[in-house]
């Protein structure tokens, strides 16, 4: 329990009114639950439901008779209504409590007292001080309208109290979902209900079946309250708190969408309903998908309430130009349905003008950059942003999954390229071991790169693509935006970065719960509609590179 005195306590929180009126509720109740009168030595306990932890405020001897702790009250509902009267407070004095109170000049706070005369609360404490001065005793009238003003100040835990609750409790109280309350639980779809403040640490673990949540309010965080929910396909959050969700859980970003935009269950059920297999598309479910897909759906979702299968909605999503999927048969094409998701896309070439050349600092990328890393990353950004369009932060662990997913496509060329990457396929061929065991359809050097990168996010993060990823993110982010900040340190570079000096590729936010790229939107729609001919340049100036080694 934090121990402080009165006046330093004061001194602390007359800026906060609502720290303000916890003390002043404090006091009095304890006031009157003790007949005016606070024995030596004792204190007055604002609890733990109004701090993080219990504070006990340091009653001295000077408090020891009615008629200092009536003017003690008094003092405080002056401060309350005038921070400006802590100026006439003088160590554990306060305004109307002295050492010399027999002696009090009421003729030298008659300022104070006419600017404060008009709040029925402090008017009735001073009713009781002049009844005590002069009668030496209270009104009982006066101490049942004390009494029956006597109401807590509405509930606002702090992030530090929701934390001790959170360890010390398990499950579920009306506030607080705690530390590690759900794990391996076989729910689908959950529900964070209104009036739920925190959610602790790890508190949705290993959740295997569950699709989606949902956020009925807004709610502050443990550290990882989401953690190896490998199926979880859309995060759904109250409209005016998208942003806010964004930028607490930037490691489910992609996924975290508002009420009015998400693909309600029932809207699936009610669409799923209706047989669509071996059907041609219309050209309104071509409407409807791509509008789904322009929401920030997964392909899961979108077949759920399209009934189809994720390969269709992939296959038609490619005919309509708005993502990279081949098949290798051209025929199946017209019948998707026919197609089994093990079938895999051709590895796509880009075709780019013989003297394209990308604008500004993105052409000395590959100039400076003293390993491939720098051009992969680079890459694995372009790739991200085509893959969740409109998004401009990225979690570095994101990223990094991203740039092996860029590598393996890039790396299946020949075994002398292979060769020249020894990390990379070190742990590369970790991951395609891992796939062997846990996934229906293991990885091959013909996966598509969507494929690796949902295959890396699912893996559990240690072993070789930990030590890979974190190798990655240590140095890479900073090494490729030397194009813009050449000769400064990795500090100098995430400092000047946060500001887009000289117009930098993007701004790296370190200080966060996971550290996250913000792409500058000045570079954000060119990265995006330049997808094309940006990976077909990096994919030549990357075997350039190695064939300079």
């Amino acid at each position: 329990m934090i121990k402080t005195q009165l006046l330093k306590y004061i001194k602390t929180s007359i800026e906060d009114e609502y720290a303000m009126e916890v003390l002043y509720y404090c006091i009095k109740d304890a006031a009157l639950k003790n007949g005016f009168v606070f024995n030596n030595e004792s204190g007055v306990e604002i609890n733990g439901k109004y701090h993080g932890e219990p504070i006990l405020i340091g009653m001295s001897n000077r408090f020891q008779s009615q008629i200092k702790t009536v003017a003690l009250l008094l003092s405080i509902r002056a401060l309350m209504l005038n921070k400006n009267y802590l100026k006439c407070c003088n160590d554990d004095y306060l305004i109307f409590t002295s050492s010399t109170f027999g002696k009090f000049q009421w003729i030298e706070f008659a300022t104070i007292l006419m600017d404060c005369m008009d709040d029925d609360e402090f008017s009735c404490i001073y009713g009781i001080l002049e009844e005590l001065y002069f009668e030496d005793a209270i009104p009982e009238d006066a101490i049942e309208e004390l009494r029956s003003g006597l109401t807590a100040p509405e509930y606002r835990g702090t992030e530090k109290y929701y934390k001790n609750i959170a360890s010390a409790n398990k499950g579920i109280t009306d506030e607080i979902i705690c530390n590690n309350a759900f794990i391996n639980e076989d729910f689908e779809d959950y529900t964070v209900p209104e009036g739920i403040a925190f959610v602790g640490n790890t508190a949705f673990s290993y959740c295997s079946n569950l699709t989606t949540l949902r956020f009925a309010g807004k709610v502050l965080f443990g550290i990882f309250p989401i953690i190896e929910c490998r199926n979880l396909k859309q995060i759904i959050v109250p409209t005016e708190h998208l942003d806010y969700y964004k930028e607490e859980l930037p490691y489910y970003q992609s996924i975290i969408t508002d009420k009015e935009k998400a693909i309600s269950v029932e809207q699936q059920e009610e669409t799923i309903s209706e047989s669509n297999k071996g059907k041609r598309w219309t050209t309104d479910e071509e409407e409807k998908v791509k509008r789904f897909f322009g929401l920030g759906q997964s392909f899961k979702a979108i077949a759920h309430a399209m009934g189809r299968t994720e390969v269709a909605i992939k296959a038609r999503l490619g005919k309509l130009g708005l993502i990279d999927y081949t098949y290798t048969n051209e025929a199946e094409t017209e019948n998707e349905e026919s197609c089994d998701d093990n079938k895999v896309a051709e590895i796509r070439k880009y075709d780019i003008p013989e003297d394209y050349v990308p604008k500004g600092k993105l052409k000395t990328i590959p100039k400076q950059a003293t390993n491939t890393y720098d051009i992969l990353w680079f890459m694995a950004i372009v790739e991200k942003l085509q893959l969740d369009p409109g998004t401009s932060l990225i979690t570095l662990k994101d990223a990094a999954f991203m740039m092996i997913a860029v590598s393996w496509g890039l790396l299946a060329k020949d075994k002398e390229t292979r060769n020249k990457e020894p990390e990379l396929c070190e742990c590369l061929e970790y991951i395609v071991r891992w796939s062997k065991r846990n996934v229906v359809y293991e990885l091959s050097s013909r996966s598509r790169l969507e494929d690796v990168y949902s295959c890396l996010k699912s893996m559990p993060y240690h072993g070789k693509l930990r030590d890979m990823v974190d190798a990655i993110i240590k140095k890479v982010p900073y090494s490729t935006l030397k194009a813009w900040f050449q000769g400064k340190s990795d500090s100098e570079i995430a400092r000047y970065s946060m500001t887009f000096e000289k117009a930098c590729l993007y701004a790296i936010h370190e200080n966060k719960k996971e550290p996250f790229l913000e792409i500058n939107k000045g570079w954000r729609n060119y990265l995006y509609s330049e997808h094309d001919n940006l990976i077909g340049y990096f994919t030549k100036q990357y075997y350039d590179f190695l064939e300079e080694c």
